[in-house]
């Protein structure tokens, strides 16, 4: 272990990490939990005053639970986004090279300790949230149908989700050299395949009439990153009236995860020990991601031109190419400017 592990490292990112974990931690008591108090105090004051509640006793817990604020989500993603960028602040500055090749520990028990303290980091704002909900949940059991399973079954696949996300962006890391780019591109990476699947059937079926490549529509939903958290809403007997939330194919989806999780650190791992140090404050860390990032952002930035300014006009192919040059010579410049 220690051959992975370092205490130093750990300890100065600790540092690091807990104003991010104390701020995850409030974001998830705030909500669910604090939504889920002020929803059953409101409930219990009307079953007091005699108005028609009853409907609604027992399966809201699993409602707010499961169908928690999307905008909750994308600010916990945030957050993370904010953990990896922090973390790497300091390893991206130009004088960090000798600094670093003089310290008493290695390049992996750096990077493992690094993304360790990260994953650690999120996962204890998820147990403390868990013993939380788990306390709500016994003492108000007469108030909820929902099954106590549904409470870990949340909590590990919100966990392991941004443990995905975070074990992205931290190879996005790995990759470059300017680390508030670095977290910028690899959120935006997130949503390319969601982006190419949608856009491309749309534009070449009004370019060229080719409606063969209306079926990638279909497929761009699986890329939809959130999807491996929907639950599916169960109606039960007798009435078929009430239903309670199950998480289909669960332990498929953690499996899932974890192999995601595992691939993306070893990938991380490879990319951090193989890093020229002395491109630290460059936006690429190895000169083969230069085509694909230029490239990339040109072929994006093509298709939304065409889908703003070319759809249903004859000049459709030549805003294609416009743009498409343009998000190249945009590109070129930029990765220039920062590789010097």
């Amino acid at each position: 272990m220690t051959k992975y592990w370092s205490k130093a490292v750990f300890y100065r990112e600790w540092q690091l990490c807990i104003w991010i974990g104390t701020l995850l931690s409030g974001s998830l008591i705030y909500n669910p939990l604090t939504e889920m108090i002020s929803h059953l105090n409101h409930l219990k004051y009307l079953v007091q005053t005699g108005e028609p509640a009853a409907a609604g006793v027992g399966q809201w817990f699993g409602d707010l639970l499961v169908w928690s604020d999307t905008r909750s989500l994308l600010f916990l993603l945030f957050q993370v986004l904010l953990l990896v960028i922090i973390q790497f602040h300091d390893l991206r500055r130009e004088p960090t090279g000798d600094l670093l090749a003089s310290l008493p520990f290695t390049r992996r028990q750096l990077v493992f300790t690094k993304w360790a303290t990260g994953m650690l980091t999120i996962a204890v704002p998820f147990l403390l949230i868990y013993l939380l909900l788990s306390l709500f949940y016994w003492l108000q059991r007469d108030w909820i149908i929902d099954s106590y399973w549904l409470i870990p079954q949340w909590t590990l696949l919100h966990w392991m989700f941004l443990a995905c996300f975070y074990s992205f962006l931290f190879l996005v890391q790995a990759l470059m050299g300017q680390h508030v780019a670095a977290g910028i591109i690899g959120m935006i990476c997130t949503m390319i395949p969601w982006y190419l699947l949608t856009t491309v059937p749309v534009v070449f079926r009004e370019l060229l009439g080719l409606e063969t490549l209306d079926r990638l529509r279909d497929l761009s939903r699986y890329t939809v990153w959130n999807l491996v958290l929907n639950a599916r809403a169960e109606y039960l007997p007798p009435d078929w009236t009430t239903y309670q939330f199950i998480y289909t194919n669960f332990w498929f989806r953690i499996l899932g995860m974890l192999v995601v999780i595992a691939g993306l650190y070893r990938l991380a791992e490879w990319a951090y020990g193989r890093n020229p140090l002395e491109r630290n404050g460059q936006l690429l860390m190895f000169p083969f991601l230069e085509p694909v990032l230029i490239w990339g952002f040109a072929v994006c930035f093509g298709l939304l031109a065409t889908l703003v300014f070319g759809l249903g006009y004859d000049t459709g192919f030549l805003v294609l190419a416009a743009g498409t040059a343009l998000g190249y010579w945009l590109a070129k410049k930029v990765v220039l400017h920062y590789q010097r």
